[in-house]
């Protein structure tokens, strides 16, 4: 076989080797990406179910304490206290899970619990609202796409993290949909 046609033999056999790890790396960020948005919607899904049982017991509060003011109650006061007081408690209990269901979901979508009183908030802040703490961070970047999201080197962060020794763009295409120079300098 001619030298030319087997070096581009080889050279189409490495491009295609090359391609393929990087679909299959592409493809295991999205399962990985996918699977927290599905945990995201099931805690969702679970804090709608919550909401709706503490609605129907608020119904629940409202007849018996309109049975109670109009007389039809044939029950005592004191029994019924003991039952509006169980429903109270059962709201309460079931505020406290939505509230660690939001944490949860807040969590999965990339917010920063606070190590003093344990609030979520939002990756932008650097202080907790509730507190004041300061928020500690990740050493790297978390931006959806990002090159450091695996604790390697940024460019696209602003300012970059701390060690980052990336000049140049290298996570986004160029204006005119080429790769940026850094990684095409980097793939020959």
């Amino acid at each position: 076989m001619d030298k030319n046609v087997r070096g581009f033999i080889d050279t189409v056999r490495n491009t295609a080797s090359a391609v393929g790890g990087t679909v299959a790396e592409v493809t295991r960020e999205g399962a990985k990406k996918l699977g927290a948005k599905k945990e995201a919607v099931k805690l969702g899904m679970d804090v709608l179910r919550l909401r709706s049982s503490i609605d129907e017991l608020y119904m629940e509060i409202g007849k018996r304490s309109y049975a109670i003011h109009m007389a039809e109650e044939e029950t005592s006061a004191e029994e019924n206290q003991i039952q509006m007081d169980g429903m109270y408690d059962e709201i309460t209990q079931k505020e406290a899970e939505i509230v660690q269901l939001n944490k949860q979901i807040e969590l999965i979508n990339g917010g920063l619990a606070c190590s003093a009183c344990g609030r979520v908030s939002p990756a932008s802040y650097d202080y907790c609202p509730a507190c004041g703490a300061k928020l500690e961070k990740p050493d790297f970047c978390t931006e959806e796409g990002c090159c450091c999201a695996s604790e390697s080197t940024c460019c696209c962060c602003d300012p970059a993290p701390e060690g980052c020794t990336e000049a140049e763009p290298c996570c986004e295409e160029e204006a005119d949909g080429s790769e940026p120079a850094a990684e095409a300098s980097a793939q020959e």
